[in-house]
């Protein structure tokens, strides 16, 4: 489990006990050595308590690393004989401990990908976990709209980008319908957050990738652009680049024919599922029913909590 909180980036703290101080490293009961390599590879930050007075200090540095981003597991190792000591500490608010990670991706290289975007014919826009992780899904909406870039769902824990929404096509496996229907290729893959993909849709097509994570821009293919930032910050300041280039009329005649395509494509998927909800029966009550009675009774607006 904390491999996988490392590879979903999951802001993900753990706590254990240990041996007591005065028997550690004697090979004894609940002992090893050098116990921290085996969960090294797959925490951003562990650590093993050798003071009571300090624990809550080493508390507040697990949350902090845990949850900057890209977020990944701390872990926390306490003797057992420090737990029963009695101490006193300082707790601060949730607030304290955040630390806004704020950061713009260089201006250059914004206004460069924004003109390989309006120069696209056919571009495809990827989103992934960390446009939800950044609280970017109302600034990445905006930036798609804008140029009506069809949007394709990633693999991710999110929904980070609304799947009732005219340019929403689907997940990957519904990328061959939108282009069939749209009878143009891509030529262009923008990837906003989503795990680094290994090969390109096909042959020399431009690939930018946008992350707040370094590490996997670039990773395993050559871009056209790789911007490293917030995805909110990113995904705002291309779409302040390319207002600055093209006029509103100027963005409407380039985007009026794929903003038709792609609305009729998607209201026509959508269309398919209500009614094979509709159609759908049996016991237990099919999912894709169930989904389908919810959708013709809630109120527009209402919240549906898991």
């Amino acid at each position: 489990n904390l491999y996988n909180g490392m590879k979903d980036r999951t802001p993900l703290i753990t706590i254990a006990d240990h041996a007591p101080s005065q028997t550690r490293g004697t090979d004894g009961h609940e002992d090893i050595d050098n116990w921290e390599e085996a969960v090294r590879f797959y925490t951003k930050w562990t650590w093993t308590a050798a003071r009571a007075d300090r624990l809550a200090e080493w508390v507040r540095r697990a949350y902090k690393v845990a949850s900057v981003m890209p977020g990944g597991p701390t872990n926390l190792r306490i003797p057992r004989d420090l737990m029963h000591e009695e101490v006193t500490g300082t707790v601060y608010t949730g607030q304290a401990l955040n630390i806004p990670m704020v950061l713009s991706p260089n201006a250059q290289e914004v206004e460069r990908v924004a003109k390989i975007l309006l120069a696209s014919e056919s571009p495809m826009l990827v989103v992934g976990p960390e446009v939800g992780q950044c609280g970017a899904r109302a600034a990445v909406v905006e930036l798609a709209e804008l140029l009506a870039i069809p949007v394709i769902q990633y693999r991710s824990f999110y929904c980070d980008f609304p799947n009732s929404h005219d340019l929403w096509i689907g997940e990957s496996n519904q990328l061959a319908p939108w282009i069939n229907a749209y009878g143009k290729p891509i030529d262009c893959w923008f990837n906003m957050g989503a795990r680094t993909i290994r090969q390109p849709y096909r042959e020399g097509v431009p690939m930018i990738h946008a992350s707040v994570n370094s590490d996997t821009i670039g990773r395993n293919i050559p871009l056209a652009g790789a911007l490293v930032g917030d995805l909110n910050e990113v995904a705002k300041d291309l779409v302040a680049a390319i207002k600055s280039i093209a006029s509103p009329e100027q963005l409407r005649q380039r985007t009026v024919e794929r903003r038709a395509a792609c609305s009729a494509h998607t209201q026509k998927l959508l269309a398919a599922r209500m009614t094979a909800g509709r159609l759908s029966s049996g016991s237990p009550v099919p999912w894709m029913r169930l989904i389908y009675e919810l959708r013709q009774q809630l109120e527009p607006d209402a919240v549906v909590v898991e």
